[in-house]
């Protein structure tokens, strides 16, 4: 795809996302700034996209299918890794996967897979640890202290996730 046929997907997501400041409350602005460069929306589109694919409709702990829990915990994750490739130039070279299909490749997307898979890993168990645990996931998950817990309990493996995208899409980008 090209930069003018993300274009119309990008505003057309966004305007689709517009539901999640519900979900996300006052944070919602916070989260997802309005003065965004269309690249940088592109990107969040592209990044949702990709951990998105990276689980299915698989048993995952207590859950018969793992996306009840994973499309709240989406969010999450999304900004865990948009936050790690941030600025213009992390832009630029995330639609330049796309464009090029970098980002399809198995081996990308594996290595992807389980780096997503480990923040996952973390919000459930930081759910499992937390005063709303008891309330459920979807509570704890749309509340404020969620990020805050996974900050505080597991900031040292969230660095280390972080660095480990970041190197994961730098090496994506010495193949285009």
């Amino acid at each position: 795809m090209s930069r003018k046929d993300l274009q119309p997907l990008c505003l057309v997501q966004t305007w689709q996302w517009k539901g999640s400041e519900v979900f996300f409350d006052p944070y919602y602005d916070r989260l997802f700034p309005a003065k965004r460069s269309v690249l940088d929306c592109l990107r969040v589109v592209i990044l949702a996209e990709l951990i998105r694919r990276s689980y299915g409709g698989e048993k995952w702990h207590e859950f018969d299918k793992s996306f009840k829990f994973k499309n709240r915990a989406l969010w999450h994750v999304l900004r865990y890794v948009n936050d790690s490739l941030n600025g213009f130039e992390w832009s630029r070279r995330i639609v330049a996967l796309k464009e090029t299909g970098v980002a399809e490749y198995p081996r990308s997307q594996r290595k992807f897979r389980r780096i997503t898979s480990a923040y996952f890993e973390l919000l459930y168990t930081a759910w499992h640890k937390s005063k709303l645990y008891t309330e459920g996931f979807e509570r704890y998950l749309t509340s404020p202290t969620a990020r805050k817990d996974a900050r505080r309990m597991f900031a040292p493996r969230l660095r280390r996730l972080d660095k480990a995208t970041a190197r994961l899409f730098q090496d994506s980008m010495s193949t285009v």
